[in-house]
C-alpha cells in the first residue's frame, strides 16, 4: 500500500502582515509588563528576594515566618504555609519553607489532623517528612522548634510521625539520634512528643 502524504499550504493576504509590521514599529503599539512585587530585590538582595517570592507564591496560605542562624552563622527563614481547608481524613496540611539567599535549603511539610480513633478527636500535628538540602548545620532542630511554635499557636498538644523504612535504612542512627536530641519518644518506627 503507498504511503499516504498530506500537505498543508497557508495562504495568507501579505497586507495583513506588513499592517502588523508597521504597528510593531510605529509608537501605536504599547508592550506592558508586569513587575511582580519580589522582582524588585532580584541582584539586589537574594535572601529579601527568594523570601518575597515564596511568600507572593504561597499567597493565600501564607501564615508566619521566622528567621534563625544555622551552626556555622547563615540566615535562614523558616516561611509557614498553612491551609485554612480541612480535609476529614488529611487535615489542615502545612508545609515550613527554608529560605536562604541561595535561594530553597529545605523543607518540613506536616498536617495538623484529628484522631479519629480516640473519644476525644484531640488534634496532633503529623510530621510528613523533613527535606533539608543540608545537614548536621542545626537547621533541622530549628525547624522542629518553629513547628512546636505553630502548634501551640494552634492548640495542638502532641506530635507524631512515621520513620521512613528507606531513611532508616540509608541513615538510621542519624536519623533517630536526631529525634531524640530533640526531645522525641521513638516506638515501633514511629515518633511521638507532648508540648
Amino acid at each position: 500500500m503507498p504511503k499516504e502524504t498530506w500537505r498543508f499550504y497557508l495562504n495568507y493576504d501579505n497586507s495583513k502582515l506588513e499592517s502588523m509590521a508597521e504597528d510593531f514599529n510605529s509608537n501605536k503599539l504599547e508592550i506592558q509588563t508586569r513587575i511582580l512585587p519580589y522582582e524588585k530585590f532580584k541582584n539586589v538582595d537574594n535572601l529579601k528576594y527568594y523570601l518575597e517570592k515564596m511568600k507572593y507564591n504561597l499567597a493565600t496560605y501564607y501564615s508566619g515566618e521566622k528567621v534563625v542562624k544555622t551552626k556555622n552563622g547563615d540566615e535562614i527563614y523558616f516561611v509557614n504555609s498553612l491551609s485554612d481547608e480541612k480535609d476529614s481524613l488529611f487535615g489542615r496540611n502545612g508545609s515550613i519553607y527554608f529560605i536562604s539567599e541561595l535561594g530553597d535549603y529545605g523543607k518540613l511539610y506536616y498536617s495538623i489532623k484529628e484522631d479519629l480513633f480516640s473519644d476525644n478527636k484531640e488534634p496532633y500535628v503529623e510530621i510528613i517528612d523533613i527535606v533539608p538540602t543540608k545537614i548536621n548545620i542545626g537547621i533541622g532542630s530549628e525547624a522542629l522548634k518553629y513547628l512546636e511554635e505553630i502548634i501551640v499557636e494552634n492548640n495542638v498538644k502532641h506530635i507524631k510521625g512515621d520513620l521512613s523504612p528507606n531513611d532508616l535504612k540509608n541513615h538510621g542512627d542519624r536519623l533517630i539520634h536526631f529525634y531524640q536530641k530533640n526531645g522525641y519518644e521513638i516506638r515501633d518506627n514511629k515518633i511521638y512528643k507532648s508540648i
